[in-house]
Protein backbone atom coordinates (compact mmCIF):
# COMPACT_ATOMS: atom_id res chain seq x y z
CA UNK A 1 0.00 0.00 0.00
CA UNK A 2 1.30 3.42 -0.91
CA UNK A 3 2.44 5.56 2.04
CA UNK A 4 0.08 8.43 1.22
CA UNK A 5 -2.89 6.05 1.05
CA UNK A 6 -1.96 4.42 4.36
CA UNK A 7 -1.59 7.86 5.92
CA UNK A 8 -5.00 8.87 4.59
CA UNK A 9 -6.65 5.80 6.07
CA UNK A 10 -5.11 6.44 9.49
CA UNK A 11 -6.23 10.07 9.34
CA UNK A 12 -9.78 9.07 8.40
CA UNK A 13 -9.91 6.56 11.25
CA UNK A 14 -8.62 9.15 13.72
CA UNK A 15 -11.39 11.55 12.67
CA UNK A 16 -14.29 9.12 12.24
CA UNK A 17 -13.84 6.47 14.95
CA UNK A 18 -14.70 8.71 17.95
CA UNK A 19 -17.72 10.11 16.09
CA UNK A 20 -19.10 6.66 15.27
CA UNK A 21 -18.49 5.50 18.83
CA UNK A 22 -20.29 8.48 20.35
CA UNK A 23 -23.28 7.78 18.07
CA UNK A 24 -23.29 4.13 19.11
CA UNK A 25 -23.23 5.09 22.80
CA UNK A 26 -26.06 7.65 22.62
CA UNK A 27 -28.66 5.25 24.11
CA UNK A 28 -26.51 5.14 27.28
CA UNK A 29 -26.12 8.91 27.69
CA UNK A 30 -28.48 9.12 30.64
CA UNK A 31 -26.95 6.19 32.49
CA UNK A 32 -23.18 6.66 32.36
CA UNK A 33 -20.81 9.28 33.71
CA UNK A 34 -19.04 11.78 31.48
CA UNK A 35 -15.69 10.61 32.85
CA UNK A 36 -16.31 7.05 31.63
CA UNK A 37 -17.31 8.23 28.16
CA UNK A 38 -14.24 10.46 27.97
CA UNK A 39 -12.01 7.49 28.85
CA UNK A 40 -13.66 5.30 26.22
CA UNK A 41 -13.29 7.91 23.49
CA UNK A 42 -9.68 8.60 24.44
CA UNK A 43 -8.87 4.88 24.38
CA UNK A 44 -10.32 4.47 20.90
CA UNK A 45 -8.31 7.42 19.55
CA UNK A 46 -5.12 6.33 21.36
CA UNK A 47 -4.00 4.20 18.43
CA UNK A 48 -3.61 7.28 16.27
CA UNK A 49 -1.85 9.18 19.05
CA UNK A 50 0.50 6.23 19.70
CA UNK A 51 1.88 6.45 16.18
CA UNK A 52 3.64 9.63 17.23
CA UNK A 53 2.55 11.63 14.18
CA UNK A 54 1.47 15.20 14.91
CA UNK A 55 -1.30 15.37 12.30
CA UNK A 56 -2.90 12.12 13.46
CA UNK A 57 -2.63 13.16 17.11
CA UNK A 58 -4.31 16.52 16.43
CA UNK A 59 -7.06 14.88 14.36
CA UNK A 60 -7.74 12.30 17.07
CA UNK A 61 -7.77 14.88 19.85
CA UNK A 62 -10.11 17.22 17.93
CA UNK A 63 -12.50 14.47 16.94
CA UNK A 64 -12.58 13.08 20.49
CA UNK A 65 -13.30 16.50 22.00
CA UNK A 66 -16.11 17.23 19.54
CA UNK A 67 -17.58 13.76 19.97
CA UNK A 68 -17.58 14.12 23.74
CA UNK A 69 -19.30 17.51 23.42
CA UNK A 70 -21.84 16.01 21.01
CA UNK A 71 -22.57 13.17 23.44
CA UNK A 72 -23.33 15.44 26.40
CA UNK A 73 -24.50 18.67 24.74
CA UNK A 74 -28.18 19.64 25.17
CA UNK A 75 -30.03 19.12 22.92
CA UNK A 76 -28.07 15.95 22.22
CA UNK A 77 -28.41 16.04 18.45
CA UNK A 78 -26.21 19.06 17.77
CA UNK A 79 -22.69 20.23 18.42
CA UNK A 80 -22.27 23.19 20.77
CA UNK A 81 -19.37 25.23 22.05
CA UNK A 82 -20.76 25.02 25.56
CA UNK A 83 -17.96 26.91 27.26
CA UNK A 84 -18.98 30.10 25.47
CA UNK A 85 -22.67 29.44 26.20
CA UNK A 86 -22.00 28.94 29.90
CA UNK A 87 -19.87 32.05 30.11
CA UNK A 88 -22.42 34.25 28.32
CA UNK A 89 -25.38 32.95 30.32
CA UNK A 90 -23.61 33.27 33.66
CA UNK A 91 -22.26 36.72 32.84
CA UNK A 92 -25.78 38.06 32.36
CA UNK A 93 -27.03 36.36 35.52
CA UNK A 94 -24.11 37.62 37.60
CA UNK A 95 -24.77 41.15 36.37
CA UNK A 96 -28.39 40.84 37.47
CA UNK A 97 -27.32 39.51 40.87
CA UNK A 98 -25.04 42.49 41.39
CA UNK A 99 -27.87 44.82 40.34
CA UNK A 100 -30.28 43.12 42.74
CA UNK A 101 -27.78 43.58 45.56
CA UNK A 102 -27.86 47.31 44.81
CA UNK A 103 -31.65 47.40 44.71
CA UNK A 104 -31.92 47.43 40.89
CA UNK A 105 -34.42 44.85 39.60
CA UNK A 106 -34.63 43.35 36.09
CA UNK A 107 -37.27 45.07 33.97
CA UNK A 108 -39.17 41.84 33.37
CA UNK A 109 -39.41 41.23 37.12
CA UNK A 110 -40.82 44.71 37.72
CA UNK A 111 -43.21 44.67 34.78
CA UNK A 112 -44.35 41.03 34.54
CA UNK A 113 -43.62 39.46 37.90
CA UNK A 114 -41.75 36.51 39.34
CA UNK A 115 -42.95 33.71 37.05
CA UNK A 116 -42.03 35.36 33.73
CA UNK A 117 -38.72 36.59 35.17
CA UNK A 118 -37.66 33.11 36.32
CA UNK A 119 -38.73 31.58 33.00
CA UNK A 120 -36.63 34.18 31.17
CA UNK A 121 -33.71 33.17 33.41
CA UNK A 122 -34.27 29.54 32.42
CA UNK A 123 -34.44 30.32 28.68
CA UNK A 124 -30.97 31.81 28.60
CA UNK A 125 -29.49 29.06 30.76
CA UNK A 126 -26.67 26.92 29.35
CA UNK A 127 -28.21 24.04 31.33
CA UNK A 128 -31.68 22.57 30.91
CA UNK A 129 -33.89 24.22 33.53
CA UNK A 130 -37.40 23.01 34.38
CA UNK A 131 -39.54 25.71 35.99
CA UNK A 132 -42.79 25.29 37.93
CA UNK A 133 -44.42 28.43 39.29
CA UNK A 134 -47.67 28.09 41.23
CA UNK A 135 -48.71 31.55 42.31
CA UNK A 136 -51.83 33.62 41.67
CA UNK A 137 -51.18 37.20 40.64
CA UNK A 138 -48.37 39.44 41.76
CA UNK A 139 -46.46 39.12 45.01
CA UNK A 140 -45.01 41.86 47.21
CA UNK A 141 -42.05 43.52 45.52
CA UNK A 142 -39.54 42.55 48.19
CA UNK A 143 -40.78 38.97 48.13
CA UNK A 144 -40.49 38.75 44.32
CA UNK A 145 -37.01 40.27 44.36
CA UNK A 146 -35.77 37.89 47.06
CA UNK A 147 -37.29 34.83 45.38
CA UNK A 148 -35.74 35.81 42.05
CA UNK A 149 -32.39 36.37 43.76
CA UNK A 150 -32.59 32.90 45.32
CA UNK A 151 -33.38 31.26 41.96
CA UNK A 152 -30.63 33.16 40.13
CA UNK A 153 -27.97 32.56 42.80
CA UNK A 154 -28.76 28.84 43.10
CA UNK A 155 -28.81 28.41 39.32
CA UNK A 156 -25.46 30.19 39.04
CA UNK A 157 -23.94 27.95 41.71
CA UNK A 158 -25.19 24.85 39.89
CA UNK A 159 -23.73 25.99 36.58
CA UNK A 160 -20.40 27.17 37.98
CA UNK A 161 -19.56 24.73 40.75
CA UNK A 162 -21.86 21.70 40.79
CA UNK A 163 -21.11 20.19 37.35
CA UNK A 164 -24.87 19.72 37.06
CA UNK A 165 -26.59 18.56 33.88
CA UNK A 166 -30.05 19.91 34.80
CA UNK A 167 -31.75 22.23 37.28
CA UNK A 168 -35.31 22.25 38.62
CA UNK A 169 -36.86 25.44 40.01
CA UNK A 170 -40.12 25.10 41.93
CA UNK A 171 -41.98 28.13 43.29
CA UNK A 172 -45.28 27.85 45.17
CA UNK A 173 -47.37 30.22 47.23
CA UNK A 174 -49.52 28.69 49.95
CA UNK A 175 -51.45 31.17 52.06
CA UNK A 176 -48.92 33.48 53.70
CA UNK A 177 -45.73 31.74 52.59
CA UNK A 178 -43.79 31.42 49.36
CA UNK A 179 -41.60 28.36 48.81
CA UNK A 180 -38.66 28.56 46.42
CA UNK A 181 -36.84 25.28 45.82
CA UNK A 182 -33.90 24.84 43.45
CA UNK A 183 -32.67 21.30 42.80
CA UNK A 184 -29.70 20.16 40.70
CA UNK A 185 -28.12 16.79 39.90
CA UNK A 186 -24.54 17.91 40.39
CA UNK A 187 -21.70 16.76 42.61
CA UNK A 188 -23.27 17.96 45.88
CA UNK A 189 -21.15 18.74 48.89
CA UNK A 190 -22.28 22.38 49.17
CA UNK A 191 -21.94 23.91 52.64
CA UNK A 192 -24.01 26.93 53.64
CA UNK A 193 -21.45 27.87 56.28
CA UNK A 194 -18.66 28.25 53.74
CA UNK A 195 -18.42 30.51 50.72
CA UNK A 196 -19.66 34.06 50.44
CA UNK A 197 -22.41 33.16 47.95
CA UNK A 198 -24.45 30.86 50.20
CA UNK A 199 -23.72 32.93 53.32
CA UNK A 200 -24.89 36.06 51.54
CA UNK A 201 -27.96 34.25 50.27
CA UNK A 202 -28.91 33.11 53.77
CA UNK A 203 -28.43 36.65 55.08
CA UNK A 204 -30.66 38.06 52.37
CA UNK A 205 -33.40 35.50 53.05
CA UNK A 206 -33.30 36.02 56.81
CA UNK A 207 -33.37 39.80 56.34
CA UNK A 208 -36.95 39.53 55.04
CA UNK A 209 -38.00 37.04 57.71
CA UNK A 210 -37.44 33.90 55.66
CA UNK A 211 -35.65 30.62 56.28
CA UNK A 212 -33.22 28.62 54.16
CA UNK A 213 -32.31 24.93 54.25
CA UNK A 214 -29.66 23.16 52.21
CA UNK A 215 -29.48 19.43 51.47
CA UNK A 216 -26.31 18.61 49.54
CA UNK A 217 -24.86 15.13 50.16
CA UNK A 218 -21.66 14.35 48.30
CA UNK A 219 -22.22 13.06 44.75
CA UNK A 220 -26.00 13.25 45.15
CA UNK A 221 -26.98 16.72 43.98
CA UNK A 222 -28.14 19.76 45.91
CA UNK A 223 -31.57 20.91 47.05
CA UNK A 224 -31.92 24.49 48.27
CA UNK A 225 -35.27 25.34 49.88
CA UNK A 226 -36.29 28.83 50.96
CA UNK A 227 -39.47 29.86 52.75
CA UNK A 228 -40.44 33.54 52.45
CA UNK A 229 -43.30 35.33 54.23
CA UNK A 230 -45.83 36.97 51.93
CA UNK A 231 -46.75 40.23 53.63
CA UNK A 232 -48.58 43.38 52.54
CA UNK A 233 -48.51 44.15 48.83
CA UNK A 234 -45.71 46.66 48.35
CA UNK A 235 -44.88 46.34 44.68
Amino acid sequence: MKPWLRQGIWLALALIAPVLLSLALLPLRGHVSDVLIALVLLTVSAAAVARGELLLSLAAATSTALSFDYFFAVPYDQFAIRGAQVYDGLAVTLTELRDLSRGLHPAILVEAGLGPAVRALARRSPLPVRVQVQTDGRLPGSCEATAYYVAAEAFTNAAKHAAASAVDIFIERVDGALTVQVRDDGVGGADATRGSGLVGLRDRVEAVGGTMTLDSPARAGTVLTVQLPVTAEDH
